[in-house]
């Protein structure tokens, strides 16, 4: 779905590319998930409709790998990411 609208467009707040350059500086910064969850964390994206959308991750410390398992509407991202 990301990959319809582009890293850039100005629809998402912040942009994909933005939360990118901020998942490889920092992406500490965002909070863990609970339950099956547990190892993911997530960053709160908006679109421009209002829609909240999540970008549901992973950090593997010891390679210094973030793991992006999904980026889509709220419920859908973490459906998706539950199955990852």
């Amino acid at each position: 779905m990301v990959a319809h609208y582009g890293y850039d467009n100005a629809r998402f707040r912040p942009t994909i590319r933005d939360l990118v350059d901020e998942l490889k500086t920092r992406p500490k910064q965002f909070p863990k998930k609970r339950g099956k969850l547990k190892e993911a964390r997530a960053a709160a994206l908006r679109f421009n409709d209002g829609t909240a959308w999540r970008a549901v991750f992973t950090v593997d410390e010891r390679s210094r790998v973030v793991r992006i398992l999904s980026i889509e509407s709220h419920d859908a991202a973490y459906r998706s990411a539950r199955r990852r």
